[in-house]
């Protein structure tokens, strides 16, 4: 088998005359006198750069997230006190099957000014349509009555619901669709 390796695949065998005379050579003229960092210098820089590196990072993203989360908070909380008490209540629904039309007559009776209403119209539990009455920029303060109007309502509802989405979650009223009438 040894007489099949060529001259050129001798170099790849550290014990082949190819590779001892090639050696030799090199350290004749003085190439593989200089030394390089050993392997465990070479590791303990490594580690050394790899823990500087997350250290920095760590200390990035702790400064981050930690800004994050109070502007966060703080936004919530402006947020949730003026929507604390916001309250949105439909004395009225209507519904125009011929004019494919929805009228609701609805009530600010919380203390929080609400504007930027909208109206859904649910064809089933999950099924709506989000409509913005031409309206919905009003601003409704406490204690006023204001009605909204949608068109282009092809289907009988099962129920309306209006909200502002300056509160989407404490504004919201819902009127149920019962024996052609709506139940507020």
């Amino acid at each position: 088998m040894a007489a099949s390796i060529s001259r050129s695949s001798q170099l790849y065998y550290p014990d082949s005359p190819v590779a001892e005379s090639l050696i030799k050579r090199l350290l004749s003229i003085g190439y593989m006198k200089t030394k390089g960092l050993s392997p465990l210098i070479a590791t303990v820089l490594l580690i050394a750069f790899t823990i500087t590196v997350a250290t920095f990072i760590a200390a990035f993203s702790q400064s981050f997230v930690r800004t994050q989360t109070q502007e966060f908070g703080q936004r919530s909380q402006e947020l949730s006190k003026s929507c604390q008490f916001a309250n949105l209540q439909l004395t009225a629904a209507v519904y125009d099957g011929g004019a494919g039309k929805v009228s609701v007559l609805a009530r600010n009776v919380g203390t929080e000014n609400l504007t930027d209403f909208r109206i859904l119209t649910f064809t089933s539990d999950v099924d709506f349509v989000e409509r913005t009455p031409s309206n919905a920029n009003i601003a409704l303060g406490s204690g006023e009555i204001a009605t909204f109007s949608v068109a282009n309502v092809t289907q009988t509802p099962a129920k309306v619901q209006i909200q502002s989405k300056q509160c989407p979650r404490e504004a919201v009223y819902t009127c149920v669709f019962s024996g052609g009438t709506f139940l507020c």
